[in-house]
Formats: C-alpha cells, structure tokens, sequence
C-alpha cells in the first residue's frame, strides 16, 4: 500500500501537470471569441500529447532506430568513444559528473579490455557555450586507466566542441595511424548524426550504439499518458537532435 501511494504522491507532484491545467482554466475562463479559444485549446491538446511518455519515447524510439548495430567483429584497429557523457563543471581529475550517457566510455573500456581492438580514441572537447578551461576526453582518458586501459592503448582528441568536429579531428588521428578496422560507439538517438559525419569524412566505421533511452510496453501505465516532466525532457532532446540532423545535411556537414 504504502509503495503505491508513494507512487501517486510522485505523479501528483510533477509541476508541469499543474502547468497545463491553469493554462486549461485560463483558456475556459477567457474573454476571447469561440475561434480564437479553438485554437488555444488545439494548442493545448497538442502540447498535452507531445509531452506524455508514450508519445516522446516513441519519438526517441525513431531516433534510435535510424542506425542499427553492426555486427560485430573480433578485431578492430581502434575503437572510437564521443564525449557528451560528463558534467564538466562539476567534474575534476578526481571525480567525474556522470549522465545517463556514460554507457558510451564503459563499452569502450570493456571492449579494450576484452582485446577486441587494439587503440582506444576518446573524441570531445567542450561543447558548452562558455568554456569550463577542461577537455571531457582528457578526464575520460583518465578514468578509463584507472579503470585498467593501459597509457599505450588510450589516444586523446582533445578539442572538438560538436559531432562534426569529432569526425574531423578523429579522422586526422585515423590517418595519422593508418587504422582500417574502426568501431564508433555513441548514444543510439546520436548514432545517425554521428554516422553522417563520419561518412562525410570518408570514415566508415562499424557501429555500436548505447545509452538506448526509449522504453517498451508503456501501455499498462496509465502515467504515460498524462504531460510529465520527464517526457518534456525527452522531447527537447529529440527536437535538439532532429534540428541538428536537419541543420548538419543542410550544411553539408553530414552525409548518408
């Protein structure tokens, strides 16, 4: 009983459901003619819908779904980890501010360690609009040889701010070392970006994607279908990653 009214009390204290019922209210109580209330209130239901769980994880779902993973061989020259993983202000040489994406440096470390390439490149700099003075791939370098990867094996690209600078810098590195045989491992819904510029940089590596973040059977709870905090979240992601899909082909800085 008490698991379950735990459960409630959560739900009901989400802000963003107290959000769209004063806009509700606001829209019933105004003075404005039947057509304009029409559209407010179309406006409405379609902010209702497109912040719901069911709808923004199949949305994510598509994402994630637009690259597959390769399958897999038994060697590679080098496999490449994107940065986009850390908290950089609050993360330091002796602790490191995690996101959901940290599964991106945890495959890489596992598949040095389990001799199925030979180098490791950490690719990523700081994205942030105003710079922390830190590189991400310097302290994932770090945490990735007190982890057991041995200096030798680890390759830096320090200085990329976006997924097209991380194609371009790596490609330089992957011509420096000759490598044929690469492995990119990045967040699913960031896979197709990544594999555009890649390509656009005439790098064709295999692909492993991680971090998955949309949810199957979503139907027996009815929560996901009620405008949630966490599915406002997901939704900015998914409209931040579409533009930049969008904005990348236009540029010509991506190609499938």
């Amino acid at each position: 009983m008490f698991f379950n009214i735990s459960k409630i009390i959560t739900f009901l204290l989400d802000p963003l459901i107290y959000i769209f019922l004063v806009l509700l209210l606001a829209i019933i109580s105004s003075r404005y003619s039947k057509k304009i209330k029409g559209i407010f209130l179309l406006f409405f239901i379609i902010s209702c819908a497109v912040t719901t769980d069911f709808i923004t994880d199949k949305a994510t779902n598509y994402l994630e779904n637009l690259q597959q993973s390769s399958p897999l061989k038994n060697h590679y020259d080098a496999v490449i980890v994107l940065s986009g993983m850390l908290d950089l202000k609050l993360s330091n040489q002796q602790h490191l501010e995690f996101s959901s994406a940290a599964d991106r440096i945890i495959r890489g470390i596992e598949i040095i360690k389990n001799k199925q390439a030979d180098y490791l490149i950490i690719s990523g700099g700081d994205g942030g609009l105003l710079s922390s003075g830190k590189s991400e791939a310097v302290l994932l370098a770090n945490f990735a040889r007190k982890w057991g990867v041995s200096e030798d094996k680890i390759i830096i690209e320090p200085n990329s701010k976006n997924t097209f600078e991380n194609a371009q810098e790596t490609a330089k590195i992957v011509q420096k070392y000759q490598f044929k045989q690469l492995l990119l491992v990045t967040s699913a819904f960031h896979m197709h970006r990544s594999i555009g510029c890649f390509k656009n940089q005439s790098l064709f590596p295999d692909l492993l994607p991680v971090d998955f973040r949309s949810v199957k059977n979503l139907l027996k709870d009815f929560r996901n279908y009620i405008p949630s905090s966490s599915g406002l979240y997901k939704l900015s992601f998914f409209i931040h990653e579409i533009t930049g899909i969008i904005a990348y082909y236009l540029a010509g800085k991506a190609a499938w």
